[in-house]
């Protein structure tokens, strides 16, 4: 859990420096308009029981003392300053879901960008080059929309392995949710699954298949473990926030049964010792926080504070930063 809130925290600031790329670009451009504000919300479906939303703007104030005041025109056919142009070409949000879907025998994937400037620019560039092919992963249509601009889409599907609607069928009540569970928002990244109707499971199924290993055989050497906690399991969310260069936090909960999770807290509690010992001796990242079961809340709940991540950040803008001026 703690290499996943750095990985996400450290592609937060990759993102960040992403946009670089597109200002060095659109600087040698004028008149640019900016795109209206989109959410997510409008591109999600009630089948989508996977968000993943990145808020990029308070990022920026952080990383700005490491992005340079110019890349000089010996690298570039003219001199540009990324300080000056990273903000209005900044996304405003971006945000990856999925959505199951039986009825196709396919998990629908997609990408959301918010884009405040270069959306024509970046739809023309990846319709001229073409998306590249991912195993497993099928692009709809040409994998690419602007519908309208700041709604930038990439579209694709993975195949939900056989078997799989029949273990639902089995351990969960297949009726919609009275109520679609929401992204609260105010956090630089967060993540939401909805369990209720045993979809971790069908988009792990999906994964597996999609990274070319066998479904059914892995289910098969697990079930004992996973079935009896999975279906206790309602939602599992993640938020996280870089706060300075060298400090972020990050709160985990999943709300689940009492039985799941007294369950979980006891597992993850026989790992948490090893993961948090190896924080430190590999990456020098300390994590002070631990999962545990709060009853009145009917969640297990960690709440985490990660610091020394400092020299991972600046390793990630220096080759970003490398690969905009190449």
């Amino acid at each position: 859990m703690k290499k996943g809130c750095l990985i996400v925290l450290i592609v937060l600031a990759v993102l960040v420096l992403g946009a670089v790329v597109a200002a060095t670009m659109a600087a040698r451009s004028a008149g640019a308009f900016a795109s209206p504000v989109v959410s997510h919300d409008t591109v999600a479906t009630p089948k989508t029981r996977l968000w993943l939303v990145v808020n990029p703007a308070p990022v920026l104030p952080i990383l700005m003392p490491l992005i340079p005041t110019e890349i000089p025109d010996n690298q570039l056919p003219v001199a540009v300053n990324p300080q000056k142009w990273i903000e209005p070409f900044l996304p405003r949000e971006v945000a990856l879901m999925a959505a199951p879907n039986f009825a196709t025998g396919k998990a629908d994937l997609t990408l959301f960008v918010n884009e405040q400037r270069g959306g024509p620019t970046i739809l023309k560039l990846a319709l001229q080059q073409g998306l590249p092919a991912v195993p497993q992963i099928q692009w709809t249509g040409q994998g690419i929309e602007l519908p309208e601009r700041g709604n930038l889409q990439l579209r694709a599907s993975m195949p939900i392995p056989d078997g799989v609607e029949e273990v639902l069928a089995e351990n969960w009540k297949q009726t919609p949710p009275s109520e679609p569970l929401r992204i609260t928002g105010g956090h630089q990244v967060e993540a939401m699954l909805d369990n209720r109707n045993g979809d971790l499971l069908t988009l792990a199924a999906a994964v597996v298949q999609a990274t070319g290993n066998s479904w059914a055989e892995i289910f098969e050497q697990q079930k004992e473990r996973i079935m009896p906690i999975l279906p206790g399991i309602h939602d599992i969310r993640l938020v996280a926030d870089l706060v300075d260069l060298n400090r972020a936090t990050a709160v985990l909960r999943i709300d689940a049964s009492e039985d799941s999770g007294m369950t979980l807290q006891f597992l993850l509690g026989m790992a948490w010792v090893q993961v948090v010992a190896g924080a430190e001796s590999k990456y020098g990242v300390t994590i002070k926080g631990e999962p545990m079961w709060d009853a009145e809340k009917g969640a297990l709940i960690a709440n985490l504070d990660i610091t020394g991540i400092e020299n991972h950040i600046r390793r990630a803008v220096a080759g970003r930063m490398a690969g905009a001026a190449s």
